[in-house]
């Protein structure tokens, strides 16, 4: 397990330097576009905190959430790193009103390079 981690981290590494766009979520999380037109969210040192398929996303306060295609939605913590993955659009609703956020619609991530300038 831990060599599958360790080649994770630096698969994302390589591919950070080889990316088209990056924009810094917070100083813990970097959204990043790999190979032209798949999304992830990768930490400082390149692991990925979110695999790359992320086709939607919005960021309020230190959170940032989403739709990832293939596993559903998702809610990253950017102070903590805490994720919380693979929810249906009502789970993910139901955390951001624990968090006293409200759901809205996330924004395609092709548009982020263009119109996005980070998360806080």
């Amino acid at each position: 397990m831990k060599r599958i981690t360790t080649s994770a981290a630096l698969i994302g590494a390589a591919l950070v330097g080889c990316s088209d766009q990056s924009v810094a979520l917070s100083d813990r999380a970097v959204l990043t576009e790999l190979d032209g037109s798949d999304w992830g969210i990768l930490s400082p040192n390149g692991a990925f905190l979110i695999e790359p398929k992320i086709t939607a996303l919005s960021c309020e306060r230190n959170w940032a959430f989403g739709h990832h295609d293939g596993t559903g939605h998702f809610l990253l913590n950017l102070e903590t790193g805490q994720l919380s993955s693979q929810l249906k659009r009502d789970e993910l609703s139901d955390a951001l009103a624990c968090v006293d956020l409200s759901f809205t619609e996330p924004q395609a991530v092709e548009s982020f390079g263009r119109y996005f300038s980070g998360c806080g």
